[in-house]
């Protein structure tokens, strides 16, 4: 049912206008054919009747099933510079009340965390033209600017991009920030309620070194604090530590592996929840690490607690897409693709959970360019681009899809982009090697491959060049790669080190059956 909603709506304001357009269609007809002679008077009364009831059957439908109403998005930049420079060394004191805030923001607005913009922007993040370009991609009702003069005061704007006003001030001495964020809330409302924010200054700088994967410089400065608040910044720096290490899943069903990262951080998370002490994100942070784990009962539970201490986290939405949709169903969320959709909706430059959405539509379709998996896959990327066109990792799904498709020119355009912008990137000339391959271009193939082995020793390089070789009848170099890939095994569940040795017995085989036969098999 849900299906034939949201073809006849679209699930967009304005679906509505259709069906009047089809109804004046069809009662036009109907009078033409009453007048003609065609149809009887009575029979003209009971269409109408229908109609009327359709009608209203329908504006029903399309006002259940209508999108929400999107948020008023609030994005606070960076503190620059006279010369537009962001302010060293911690340039988002200002931001990062807001960010600090989020959760207390009132229904209809929400703020963009400083912190999120850091990550789409990744390299560029050191420079403030970008942020001010991506602030305003990102279409928001309300942008925060803040510099500081040569005089030392702060000047403030506020942009109301929707009605096009500008709300100015200008501040100074210490303690600036939190003045300039009273009176803004005071003036434009946006908050239930004010939390105090102590020593915002360094909790800026733990949130930078952070955002900057930073870890280990968290856990060291935050060692003697005590405070629940900053326990909870110190178990997020354990958090992110502990999920930067390889997890063998195949190897974990049979080892009880821990990780002594999120160990210590739920020795900190689990005291302050059973106390109810919490502050938020400690939930999130228990429910990401029982993702990792798949311990996915403690994570439904960690997860919707996070969600109704803020409904407007958009990490903790990519979060619940692991879960399985069962058990989702209370939350009002159908499927995976749901639950990314409402991520993207949050933060339309969320990196992981557009890769994500994109690679599901496009799994879900039929491999052809024209299906609608295909092409809402395509329309996924798209959209993001428009916001972030740099992006390596989108722009190499965009190409990987177009390679599946055999779309080869427009992806051979896009490998090349990136092996210019990032010739030290191993993983460019692999690709190129992937794509020329496709092409049945050999040559070029294995150049690119062995130029990925000579960057960063790439291992499924050898895979590959053990695939051409093997099909060139050179079984020699086949072996040498295939069992080159079989050394760098990674783990138990390493699939490009089963094929490889796949690979192996295959080319074992074809020299036996050569032997015997003295026929080389052809290639």
């Amino acid at each position: 049912m849900s299906h034939i909603i949201s073809l006849l709506s679209g699930n967009i304001p304005g679906g509505i206008v259709l069906a009047l357009l089809a109804l004046l269609f069809v009662n036009l007809t109907l009078h033409f054919l009453v007048k003609s002679g065609l149809i009887k008077q009575r029979l003209r009364e009971k269409y109408a009747l229908f109609n009327t009831v359709v009608l209203l059957l329908y504006s029903l439908v399309w006002f259940i099933t209508r999108d929400a109403p999107p948020l008023e998005r609030i994005v606070v930049l960076p503190t620059i510079e006279q010369d537009s420079s962001l302010v060293m060394p911690v340039p988002f004191t200002f931001a990062h009340l807001f960010a600090e805030n989020a959760a207390q923001v009132k229904s209809g607005y929400m703020i963009h965390p400083w912190y999120w913009i850091y990550q789409t922007l990744q390299k560029d993040h050191d420079k403030a033209k970008p942020w001010m370009e991506l602030a305003r991609r990102l279409n928001p009702s309300f942008i925060l600017h803040s510099q500081k003069r040569s005089s030392g005061k702060i000047y403030i704007v506020l942009e109301d991009m929707n009605n096009g006003r500008r709300w100015e001030r200008e501040y100074e001495g210490e303690g600036w920030a939190e003045k300039a964020f009273r009176d803004i809330s005071r003036e434009f409302d946006w908050f239930k309620k004010m939390t105090p924010v102590q020593n915002i200054e360094r909790r800026a700088t733990l949130y930078y070194r952070l955002a900057d994967k930073d870890y280990d410089s968290v856990i060291a400065e935050t060692e003697t604090d005590t405070s629940n608040i900053l326990l909870v910044l110190r178990a997020e720096a354990f958090v992110g530590r502990g999920l930067q290490k390889d997890v063998d899943y195949v190897k974990k069903a049979y080892v009880d592996e821990v990780n002594a990262d999120f160990e210590q951080a739920k020795s900190l998370l689990i005291p302050l929840i059973k106390m109810r002490r919490d502050v938020y994100p400690a939930s999130y942070l228990l429910g990401r690490m029982a993702i990792r784990d798949q311990d996915y009962e403690n994570a439904e539970v960690y997860l919707k607690k996070a969600l109704t201490d803020n409904p407007y986290d958009a990490r903790i939405y990519f979060a619940l897409s692991y879960l399985l949709s069962s058990r989702l169903e209370e939350l009002g969320l159908e499927n995976r693709k749901d639950v990314l959709r409402r991520a993207i909706r949050l933060d339309p430059g969320y990196t992981d959970a557009v890769y994500e959405l994109a690679n599901e539509y496009f799994m879900s379709g039929s491999g052809i360019e024209n299906s609608s998996g295909s092409q809402s896959a395509f329309n996924v990327l798209h959209t993001y681009l428009k916001i972030n066109h740099k992006d390596p990792r989108i722009l190499s799904l965009l190409a990987s899809i177009d390679l599946k498709l055999s779309k080869l020119e427009e992806a051979e355009e896009i490998y090349l982009q990136l092996a210019e912008r990032f010739p030290q990137d191993s993983n460019a000339w692999y690709n190129l090697g992937i794509l020329y391959s496709a092409k049945k271009e050999y040559d070029k193939a294995i150049e690119n491959f062995e130029k990925a082995i000579r960057l960063n020793d790439n291992p499924d390089a050898y895979l590959h060049l053990g695939i051409i070789y093997q099909k060139t009848g050179d079984f020699d170099k086949a072996l040498y790669y295939f069992r080159e890939r079989v050394k760098r095994k990674d783990g138990e569940d390493d699939r490009y080190a089963r094929e490889a040795l796949k690979g192996i017995r295959k080319v074992l085989a074809a020299r036996r059956d050569s032997s015997r036969t003295g026929v080389v098999p052809a290639p």
